[in-house]
């Protein structure tokens, strides 16, 4: 695992609704010294976007997961968005996962809604708050404030479980006292 400063982290959200809170977020791990990994930054690539974001999981060091009112784009011959495809591959690789659900009384503009996908949605938040203890938010500022202590006790908890499994060759042994030798003079 790398430095806690160089540390990469993948953004995973739907796009178009949560461009503002994205933004706030990136801005966050960018006062960390985090290296973000989201789709701004992919450019045009050869290969289609399941196979970009499995790369880029693959080399991430921490998921975080905001999720909204959208349940995301599905691709052709699929059953489940790229969005959730993100979530379990992270799960599957075992990488640790910050995840944040917008607060259900926050208001929410009906364009940034997919009625259509509500119960995919809903099944898929399910499983992400059953899989984690998620954090809510009701705005861009709200969001970043939540993500930055999320952080800092991500940050304690890695340098805590370092300190913790120093192995004996990181520390210097000391050296047992030599057995005493008595001569008798007869």
């Amino acid at each position: 695992m790398s430095d806690s400063k160089h540390l990469k982290v993948f953004v995973s959200s739907t796009f178009v609704d949560l461009v503002e809170y994205r933004k706030r977020v990136i801005e966050v791990l960018n006062r960390y010294q985090f290296t973000p990994l989201a789709m701004e930054f992919f450019g045009s690539r050869p290969h289609d976007p399941e196979t970009v974001c499995e790369d880029e999981i693959d080399q991430c060091d921490l998921f975080i997961g905001i999720y909204a009112h959208r349940y995301g784009y599905v691709p052709e011959g699929k059953e489940k968005s790229i969005t959730q495809m993100e979530y379990e591959l992270a799960k599957e690789q075992e990488k640790p996962r910050l995840c944040f659900v917008v607060d259900e009384d926050t208001p929410w503009k009906p364009k940034f809604i997919e009625f259509d996908k509500q119960k995919e949605l809903k099944k898929f938040q399910a499983l992400v708050t059953t899989d984690h203890t998620v954090d809510f938010f009701s705005s861009p500022d709200d969001l970043a404030g939540k993500l930055a202590t999320s952080l800092a006790n991500y940050i304690a908890g890695r340098k805590k479980k370092a300190a913790q499994t120093k192995t004996d060759s990181d520390t210097v042994p000391i050296p047992r006292a030599p057995l005493p030798y008595i001569a008798h003079p007869y």
